[in-house]
């Protein structure tokens, strides 16, 4: 069972920052997940919330967050390049992120095997299956489906994270049954951890070690 770090090694060290991933890795998580998004001036950076002190980190260039500590993507990119850790990139906002990654992705060449990258918003999703990369994606999901539905909903995806509220045996079944891996997000407690560690699931995004 994969140990996913959210937000880096976030309940001791903080959301979304260097050392937080550092010490994620350092720690013995096999998986960093951050969350990524874009400036004003197209940069992407590494941030969860819509704003920085009542500002859109839309309407903000690679300068003004800065400012504020919000790290750059490719500054991640430059750290991890030869550590055995998979990034998994969580995005939002506009679907121009997901055209960035991939121009980000062919100029740096960083290596594809490991980079995940998932969203709840599926046409993020459709912008890297159209692409010339191949990465490994996921769909992030808090809703819960009719059987019928998964097959057509994964179609091209290779994984599927749930909330932890909707985590049960059929889901599991279902995600077995199509060879989808399945995570599930988020732990905060030991009790989450115990919770979800009775489903057969690949990997748990979590704010604690476990």
């Amino acid at each position: 069972m994969l140990k996913i770090a959210h937000r880096g090694h976030s309940s001791l060290y903080g959301d979304n920052n260097m050392l937080s991933f550092q010490k994620a890795y350092e720690d013995g998580f096999d998986v960093i997940e951050m969350d990524i998004q874009l400036t004003a001036n197209k940069e992407i950076v590494v941030f969860h919330d819509l704003f920085v002190d009542d500002i859109l980190i839309r309407n903000m260039v690679t300068q003004d967050v800065a400012k504020h500590g919000v790290l750059l993507l490719k500054e991640v990119f430059e750290e991890f390049r030869y550590a055995n850790v998979i990034l998994y990139l969580d995005l939002k906002g506009s679907v121009e992120v997901a055209k960035q990654l991939v121009f980000l992705l062919q100029s740096i060449k960083y290596p594809l095997d490991k980079i995940w990258v998932a969203s709840l918003n599926k046409n993020h999703l459709y912008v890297l299956m159209c692409s010339p990369i191949k990465v490994t994606m996921g769909f992030i999901t808090a809703n819960s489906f009719y059987d019928c539905e998964y097959e057509q909903l994964l179609q091209d995806i290779d994984f599927i994270v749930c909330d932890i509220s909707i985590l049960n045996t059929s889901v599991v079944k279902n995600m077995k049954d199509l060879k989808k891996g399945i995570f599930v997000y988020t732990a905060n407690t030991k009790q989450h951890i115990q919770y979800i560690k009775k489903f057969d699931v690949d990997g748990i995004i979590s704010n604690i070690l476990f």
